[in-house]
């Protein structure tokens, strides 16, 4: 006899709630930034952990979801919108990630050889590190400006 699994149904049904869990992580992780931005001060150690980390391992729920067959109808039987088309909301929402990832890449500080300087010893000889602090205004306001993009997609 070979080991059962839940039905195709069930399957669906889950798959579905991680995608929307994700979306949902997404949002307020994005949200939760913006409002430390806004407010003058964003741990670059964080933002490298907490939101880029976020956004890279949901990405890849998304992508795996996506490619489940019945996902569609499942989506319009969840949300009971037979006419929701989750095709172009799920391709801008990758895109969107995608863009902010490559931003982070581009703008986030780093060295010549594009390692990360988020963190500082304390150099008190106690071997502790503190994380850089987000602060400059312009570079506040760019980050502001890119999460706002990244939260405008998820509903």
């Amino acid at each position: 006899m070979a080991f059962r699994t839940t039905d195709r149904g069930s399957r669906l049904s889950d798959a579905f709630d991680r995608a929307q869990d994700s979306a949902r992580r997404i949002k307020e992780t994005a949200q939760m930034f913006r409002a430390q931005a806004v407010a003058g001060s964003v741990s670059l150690n964080d933002l490298d952990i907490g939101l880029r980390e976020t956004l890279v391992l949901d990405r890849q729920v998304l992508v795996a979801v996506a490619a489940i067959p019945g996902i569609e109808e499942e989506a319009q039987r969840q949300l009971a919108d037979p006419n929701y088309d989750i095709g172009p909301a799920y391709v801008a929402l990758r895109d969107g990630i995608d863009a902010f990832l490559l931003w982070m890449e581009t703008n986030f500080p780093k060295d010549a050889q594009g390692r990360l300087l988020s963190r500082r010893f304390l150099m008190d000889g106690s071997g502790r590190v503190q994380s850089v602090a987000l602060t400059d205004a312009n570079a506040r306001a760019a980050l502001t400006a890119q999460l706002d993009a990244l939260i405008a997609l998820i509903d």
